[in-house]
Formats: C-alpha cells, sequence, structure tokens
C-alpha cells in the first residue's frame, strides 16, 4: 500500500473521531490523553452478541512522524478471547490543500 498524500479527506482535524468514525453509542473513553508528545487512548466497545472490544493505544508524536502502539482484545466469542497488536508509524509527506 502507498502513502497518503496530502488531501482534505486525509488532512481533517485530528480529534477522538480519528478512531471511532461515526458515533457509536456502544463504545465509551476510558481514557483519552493527547498532551505533549504522547498520546494513551483506551476505548471499551460492547459488541452485538452480548461481547466487549477493549483497544488501548500509545503513541509517541515528533514534529514530522508518529509511532503507535495497539492492544485490541476481543471477549465473549464463541472461539474464547482474540488478541490482537500492532504497531503503525508514520511521516509526514508534505502541506495539505488550502
Amino acid at each position: 500500500m502507498g502513502a497518503l498524500k496530502p488531501n482534505p479527506t486525509v488532512c481533517k482535524v485530528y480529534n477522538h473521531q480519528f478512531f471511532g468514525g461515526e458515533k457509536n453509542n456502544d463504545c465509551t473513553y476510558d481514557k483519552f490523553d493527547r498532551s505533549g508528545d504522547t498520546m494513551e487512548m483506551a476505548m471499551t466497545c460492547k459488541a452485538g452478541n452480548g461481547g466487549v472490544t477493549r483497544i488501548e493505544m500509545t503513541g509517541k508524536f515528533g514534529e514530522d512522524e508518529y509511532s503507535m502502539e495497539m492492544n485490541n482484545t476481543v471477549s465473549g466469542t464463541p472461539m474464547g478471547d482474540m488478541v490482537m497488536k500492532g504497531k503503525m508509524t508514520a511521516r509526514r509527506l508534505g502541506d495539505c490543500p488550502s
């Protein structure tokens, strides 16, 4: 997958909607702290089948790049708990269009 070039779609203001998209009444933020060059976020979502998803992200931001680690645990599935872990990194490619 190639890099996303700056455009109005990817240049939206950074806020908690970055993680949730459309409003979801079944999700709550347990923590959202973006201060200095770090961010910590924890969210709990109820699934339609009685399961629960717990998402935790921590990251560090620089002037032109960032890195984040994610832990995602889905409980209450017929197969038992599922755990997903990931890491993402990004770097600035240029100015957003006016």
